[in-house]
């Protein structure tokens, strides 16, 4: 199935990108002291999981790719303890990006995105 848009990297995207144009626009919630650290932390936390996840597909010499056939199975770091380590990292990413600007709004996104 070539050509098909994988949906849950998407969604982070966006998440992240309207909680960009939502902190612009000043709709914030009234954050605690040190929000902008906790904030920072989940999202270097996520990019890490990302990364470590794409670099064991590739040290495995199989497809990051979710609708192609994979080579092999990837059990390893962080694949221990989390069936999609990937995705589990865009989502701390997104929360992230919503504690670092004080917004709700990507919480509430996915909470959303997890009914589908």
């Amino acid at each position: 199935m070539p050509n098909q848009l994988d949906l849950p990297p998407v969604y982070a995207v966006i998440a992240i990108l309207a909680a960009i144009v939502f902190g612009w626009f000043g709709i914030l919630i009234s954050g605690y002291l040190g929000h902008g650290f906790w904030g920072v932390v989940l999202i270097l936390i996520g990019i890490g999981l990302v990364g470590w996840s794409a670099w064991l597909f590739k040290e495995y010499q199989t497809t990051i790719i979710p609708r192609q056939q994979p080579d092999a199975l990837v059990m390893d770091g962080p694949f221990l303890i989390s069936r999609n380590p990937m995705y589990l990292g865009m989502v701390l990413i997104t929360l992230g990006v919503g504690v670092f600007m004080g917004l709700s709004l990507p919480i509430f996104q996915l909470l959303l995105l997890r009914s589908f």
